[in-house]
């Protein structure tokens, strides 16, 4: 019964009100609701034709992890992409946050810092949204490893 229970709170989009259970279908709805909070590229102000995004840290963000989500944050703002890949905490009964790259077609980078609720009365919204200088979105970029970008660009028919 619990392991039934985790399935469903990992796997349930509070957007389209509906279980996912194809990580491909979960990546699409992911990438549909960043699109939909971003409107346009926060880098190149157009639509996200040929923009690639990479979910690359996550914590929890409750009360009782006050002290990691700060650590979390600093990391994020003082461009400490080591320290920050250290974090990949999730519970789905838990409000997560969630460090986003978005590359662009030109190769600059933006950070996006979303938080990504577990109540489905809750809503999705981007805490933070900084454009990198060209050498530091270089220097994140050459973290992630190349398979963990996804497309950005709505052709997945949702």
């Amino acid at each position: 019964m619990f392991k039934k229970l985790l399935h469903f709170l990992c796997n349930f989009d509070v957007a389209r009100g509906e279980l996912i259970d194809d990580v491909e279908s979960g990546r699409a709805i992911h990438a549909g609701q960043l699109r939909d909070l971003l409107g346009t590229c926060p880098i190149c102000h157009s639509d996200f034709t040929y923009h690639w995004y990479a979910q690359f840290a996550m914590t929890i963000n409750d009360r009782d992890h006050y002290e990691r989500v700060s650590d979390f944050i600093k990391a994020a703002e003082e461009h400490r992409w080591e320290a920050l890949l250290t974090f990949s905490e999730f519970q789905g009964d838990r409000d997560t946050i969630i460090a986003t790259a978005l590359r662009c077609p030109g190769r600059r980078m933006a950070l996006i810092l979303e938080h990504d609720p577990w109540d489905f009365c809750d809503s999705r919204y981007i805490i933070s949204c900084e454009v990198l200088e060209q050498e530091t979105g270089q220097e994140l970029g050459m973290l992630i490893e190349e398979d963990k970008w996804y497309l950005l660009e709505q052709d997945q028919g949702i």
